[in-house]
């Protein structure tokens, strides 16, 4: 099934889930929504500051191009 369940995105970091991946994820998500606003959080793992990052970095470049 991959990294894609039913509710939310789960995956093994860096194997499944990283920075390119979810800076594509977070790309894709502006594009269908289409700008709308959106919420970025995260918890208390090591990853995910870096990957919170990768998301708002895209997030903000979806909304500039």
């Amino acid at each position: 099934m991959g990294i894609f369940k039913p509710y939310d995105v789960r995956g093994t970091y860096p194997n499944e889930i990283n920075e390119e991946i979810a800076y594509k994820i977070a790309r894709a998500s502006a594009i269908f929504f289409q700008g709308e606003k959106a919420l970025v959080g995260g918890d208390c793992r090591i990853s995910t500051s870096s990957l919170k990052k990768a998301v708002i970095n895209s997030l903000m470049t979806s909304i500039s191009s």
